[in-house]
Parts: C-alpha cells; sequence; structure tokens
C-alpha cells in the first residue's frame, strides 16, 4: 500500500477505437493504447464499473457469521462529460469533411453519419426557402438533403436539392451574394437499423479508456456502445455532452501512462445564435418558409436515446449487446415571452419543425415537431410560456436522414 498521494480527481481524457469484434480481449493495455486512438478532453467520470456478488448462504454455520461474497460476472457502466464542439477550421471551399475525435462517438450513439463537401453560392440566389439558394457547379453534388449548411453565420437544414437549387427549410435573411461561402456539416442522425439490430453494419462498438491524471486511475472497457444527452444549451454556456458507456466488460488498468493536456476544439460560444421554428405540413414543400426566430431561455433538449441490454447467458458477462428501442420521446423544451398562438398550436395538432443554431459550429434540427402539452404561464415581472414539444420523423422518408427526427450538424469553425 502506497503513502497517500493526490491527482485531480474524475478528470483526464478518454481514449477510444472502433472494435474489430465486440468486447474483444486487449492482451497488453499499454501497448494496445499507445496507438492511433481517438480522443476527447473528460470530466465527471464516474465508474459505476461492478464486479457483482452474492452472499453464500450455505456458509453462514452460525447466527453470527456473515460469510465472504461469492464472486459473479461484471457489470454496470461508465459516463463523462464532454465538450460539443464543431470541426476543423480547415475545411474550406471544395474540402469534404471527415470523421474526426468526437465524430466517432457521436456516430455510434446515433447510427448515422454524412459527411458533406463545402461550396459557394452562385449568380443571383434566393434566400433559400422560398426561392432556392442557387450554388455554384459542382456545389450542390458534395451536399445531401437532410444535412445543413452555413452561410455566412446563418445555420439552415436543406430539404431538398436539385440540380444546383439547394431548398433550405427556412429563408436566410437575405439572398446570399454570389462566391458567398457555403459551408458544409458532417450531420449525425438516427439510423434505426443501426440502433435496433445488432448485426447491421453501422452497428459498432468501441473499446474505451479512461486515462486519468493518477496512475492508478486508468478504466478500460471493451463492448461499449455509447449513448448520449445534450447539456448546457441556454445563452452565454458552452454546449456539452454526456456520455454514458454501456459496456460488455471492463478492466482497472495500471500499466498505462497518466494522462496529459492535449489541444482540441474550443467548444463553440453559444452567443448571437438560437432557436428557429415555423409550420411543417405533411410535405416539406409545403411548410411555412419565412423567418420566425423565437426568443427563448431556459432550453432544453432530450434525445432520450436508452440502450438496453439484450442478456443471455452465451454473451460476454451474459449481455449480447446493447440497443435502442425507441422507447422513450425526444424533446425540446423552453420559455418563451407569451403568445396565444402556441395554445392554438397545440390545440390544432399542428405539426411544426425547428433548428437551434449554437454559435457558428453546431445546429441541431427537428424536421416535424408537436407540443405535446398545454403550453404553460410562467414567469415573474413578464408574462411567458413553457413550450414543451415533442419530435417525430419527418415528412421526407427517402433517406433515414431526411426521416430522422433529430439530426446533429457539426461545421468547421468559422
Amino acid at each position: 500500500m502506497a503513502l497517500p498521494r493526490t491527482a485531480p480527481g474524475r478528470l483526464g481524457e478518454i481514449r477510444f477505437f472502433a472494435e474489430a469484434t465486440p468486447g474483444a480481449t486487449i492482451t497488453t493495455p499499454s501497448t494496445y493504447w499507445a496507438g492511433s486512438y481517438k480522443k476527447v478532453r473528460a470530466w465527471d467520470f464516474a465508474a459505476q464499473l461492478k464486479k457483482l456478488s452474492e452472499t453464500d448462504p450455505a456458509m453462514q454455520t452460525s447466527p453470527f457469521i456473515d460469510p465472504a461474497p461469492i464472486m459473479l460476472g461484471k457489470g454496470g457502466s461508465a459516463s463523462f462529460k464532454c465538450h460539443l464542439t464543431g470541426l476543423s477550421p480547415s475545411y474550406a471551399s471544395g474540402t469534404a469533411t471527415l470523421i474526426d475525435d468526437l465524430g466517432l462517438i457521436l456516430v455510434n450513439a446515433m447510427g448515422g453519419e454524412d459527411l458533406n463537401t463545402s461550396g459557394s453560392v452562385g449568380v443571383a440566389s434566393g434566400v433559400g426557402a422560398t426561392a432556392a439558394m442557387i450554388t455554384t457547379a459542382g456545389t450542390a453534388a458534395g451536399l445531401t438533403a437532410g444535412s445543413a449548411v452555413r452561410v455566412g453565420t446563418e445555420m439552415r437544414r436543406i430539404v431538398s436539392i436539385s440540380s444546383e437549387n439547394v431548398t433550405l427549410d427556412m429563408d436566410l435573411t437575405s439572398a446570399p451574394a454570389s462566391t458567398t461561402a457555403v459551408a458544409a456539416s458532417a450531420s449525425y442522425y438516427l439510423d434505426e437499423s443501426a440502433l435496433v439490430d445488432l448485426s447491421d453494419s453501422g452497428h459498432d462498438t468501441l473499446a474505451v479508456l479512461f486515462r486519468g491524471y493518477d496512475s492508478e486511475d486508468q478504466w478500460q472497457m471493451r463492448g461499449v456502445f455509447p449513448t448520449i444527452e445534450l447539456s448546457d444549451l441556454g445563452a452565454s454556456k458552452p454546449p456539452k455532452l454526456e456520455v454514458t458507456c454501456n459496456i460488455l466488460d471492463w478492466e482497472l488498468v495500471s500499466s498505462v501512462a497518466v494522462g496529459a493536456a492535449f489541444t482540441e476544439q474550443n467548444p463553440t460560444a453559444q452567443v448571437n445564435s438560437g432557436l428557429y421554428l415555423n409550420v411543417q405540413s405533411t410535405t416539406e414543400s409545403s411548410r411555412t418558409k419565412t423567418i420566425n426566430a423565437i426568443h427563448t431561455k431556459n432550453l432544453s433538449i432530450k434525445l432520450g436515446l436508452k440502450a438496453t441490454p439484450l442478456e443471455s447467458p452465451t454473451g460476454q458477462q451474459g449481455v449480447v449487446g446493447h440497443m435502442v428501442l425507441g422507447d422513450s420521446s425526444t424533446e425540446l423544451e423552453f420559455e418563451t415571452t407569451y403568445d396565444s398562438q402556441w395554445n392554438v398550436w397545440y390545440e390544432a395538432g399542428t405539426p411544426l419543425y425547428a433548428g437551434y443554431q449554437l454559435g457558428t459550429s453546431v445546429l441541431i434540427t427537428f424536421p416535424m415537431l408537436y407540443i405535446s402539452e398545454t403550453p404553460e404561464r410562467a414567469g415573474a415581472g413578464m408574462t411567458s410560456i413553457k413550450v414543451k414539444l415533442k419530435a417525430t420523423n419527418g415528412p421526407t422518408t427517402t433517406t433515414e436522414l431526411t426521416r430522422s427526427r433529430v439530426a446533429i450538424h457539426r461545421f468547421p469553425v468559422a
């Protein structure tokens, strides 16, 4: 037993690899984790990793004996927080976005990823929705319906593409000038097959290491299926991801070097951005397209991606894998100034669509939502209202991306 020592607790870095075989044994951790890995800075790491046990009643030979437990399998999970960041600023016009470190977590948690190529605006462009945005030759070919673009400082979801005409979900504030940059996104969306079918090619698992700042604070997890939630989305806050590692197996290791400071993208500043929302229809073409910015506070988004273990004695530690079965909702909730229109929309069951822009490098979109309960009067000193909405599949079901009830779009840092 060593003498007492101190190190920063519950923070360090997360390293992760895509596994070839879910839960594969790691023979030499010090060598394995010295390879070419993805990583993010992390904090509030909680290792709820357990060696399960049960008291042996057969060993209680007298009323005062408390026998040692029988050791069973391993179980539990681990969680941490990290920043929700944009992409590298190096993705200029004509450059395709690539999967980066944070992207590997997002694609495993949501199932789908779409990587687009940036371009520029052509001559005599429209404002995007009531009239399509016209791009230069070749730009539209690098974009995908259901993904998103940033034009100037404004971000919008792409509804459809025809030749060089790119139709957005809501108008830009003005028609962009010729040669204005059209920044493409890396989009992460719900791919149903990847989330519910363990044999689907898109259902991958990760080997994960929490590399703390103490030599004995190194936790290795295998067969990890991550789930994510969003937090700190309000004004003047850096947005964050709360990640849960659902595991097949784990080890406490001591042969890996302690964590060290490294550089990653700065979190996007939640300033001069926010929520846009308007009326959707059963078809994208008949939605209300004009600008409708919503002044909000206390905004929250719940993705509702709950992982369920598939238990079987033949599985690793009795678990074959984890899947998301859609037994929870994706929800958007915010407080805004009072307007009776929210009650009208609720009582009519009016479908809506929305996008929430965080700074200039992240956009979260919902192709169709409904107000889920009577809007609640709130606030002191100013009449306001709390609005709760639930997201559902989009009206265009051509691809998993256009259908996905929520998508996270990340852009090159401006």
